[in-house]
């Protein structure tokens, strides 16, 4: 396929997107404003914070029974490789993966806290 073939939809991705700007009536502002959607200037006070924090604590809560099953697993693994040396580091890998999402779960506020630092 040449390379000017696979930009067509881009452009007229583009020139729809343009097109609706375009034609867009003035007067659509009153219509939110009729049906009582005003702006709020002030992420505070719009619950983004208390929202993006309780997701945050589910991602925690979901996360660590994910790591608790999988440290199972690989115990599992680990203690029924009977001498198979691909089984027992299968089991191993397992164990350590585990460890590290345990950590990187433990660390989920700070992660959360660095990404939302990006918009101040």
């Amino acid at each position: 396929m040449k390379a000017s073939i696979k930009k067509i939809p881009a452009i007229l991705s583009l020139a729809a997107f343009t097109a609706v700007l375009t034609f867009v009536s003035p007067n659509s502002a009153g219509a939110w404003s009729k049906a009582g959607v005003t702006q709020n200037k002030s992420i505070d006070s719009a619950g983004i914070f208390s929202d993006l924090n309780m997701i945050v604590n589910l991602v925690i809560a979901l996360g660590g029974f994910w790591v608790i099953i999988m440290l199972i697993i690989g115990g599992m693994l680990l203690s029924g490789s009977n001498g198979n040396p691909q089984r027992r580091t299968a089991g191993l890998v397992s164990l350590a993966t585990s460890f590290g999402g345990g950590w990187v779960i433990i660390k989920a506020h700070d992660i959360a806290g660095w990404i939302a630092s990006f918009g101040a």
